[in-house]
């Protein structure tokens, strides 16, 4: 009534299980498939309609639930950023997405994960591997990317999150070449996580999120701006070099 709609924000944990149908297999937690409700459930939903069920578990309990009118129109959804899966013709616009991003000093990863001030719908493996197929370590500054790079980065974010979109967000069906598949051994610490080809995966903090880098694609950090030559003063400073050099040999 009064068009008043349920607003669920999933967190890092937050899921919707449907009775009787498959569980969702995610990488991070698991998801209870031995009891109904499941356990860590927060709220179970019956259509009286068609008489299907579901639970909203959150085992973290980082999730949020609000009941909101015309949610598309007012926060938090309206304060939302570009979504590179529906909004094609905004992701073409690369002038538009580049002065954004251009417009920031803050470290790349951490503006992906920001779902206000470019992008929404990036979460932190998502951010990696925007980043791992770009060649861009996560903390390079935004400022200081270049306008090639920065294009290379909005093709691969509409790449990726449609790939995963795709698959049905089965990580299994993912492309072989995905960093995805080769960064979870950071759980084991004797181990050293690898690329099939050798390349050495390291994990560092950024935004105070775990950020898995391959250094040997990636390269380091860009934290400074090329400088721009201005070439009428440059070859006015030659000139003067050049009157003064002259005017000492006459003496």
């Amino acid at each position: 009534n009064n068009n008043q709609s349920i607003l669920f924000h999933f967190g890092m944990t937050g899921s919707f299980v449907i009775k009787d149908h498959i569980i969702p297999q995610y990488k991070s937690f698991k998801i209870d498939n031995e009891s109904w409700p499941p356990k860590f459930t927060k709220l179970e939903i019956i259509f009286l309609n068609n008489n299907i069920t579901i639970a909203f578990c959150d085992p973290r309990r980082l999730g949020r639930i609000k009941l909101i009118e015309n949610p598309t129109v007012n926060p938090p959804i309206s304060l939302l950023g570009i979504d590179p899966l529906i909004d094609e013709d905004m992701m073409n616009d690369y002038n538009n997405i580049y002065n954004k991003i251009n417009s920031y000093t803050t470290a790349i990863k951490v503006l992906l994960l920001d779902q206000e001030k470019v992008f929404c719908g990036i979460g932190n493996y998502l951010a990696d591997e925007i980043l791992y197929q770009s060649s861009i370590h996560p903390e390079s500054k935004c400022n200081c990317l270049s306008i090639e790079s920065i294009k290379l980065l909005i093709e691969n974010t509409v790449i990726i999150i449609k790939t995963a979109a795709d698959c049905n967000d089965q990580h299994i069906d993912f492309p072989s070449n995905w960093l995805f598949h080769y960064r979870w051994d950071k759980r084991n610490s004797k181990t050293i996580s690898k690329l099939p080809d050798g390349k050495v995966i390291s994990f560092i903090t950024v935004g105070g999120r775990t950020s898995a880098i391959v250094s040997a694609t990636q390269g380091k950090p860009i934290t400074t701006m090329k400088k721009k030559i201005d070439i009428s003063q440059e070859d006015c400073k030659n000139n003067d070099e050049i009157r003064e050099t002259k005017r000492k040999k006459k003496k």
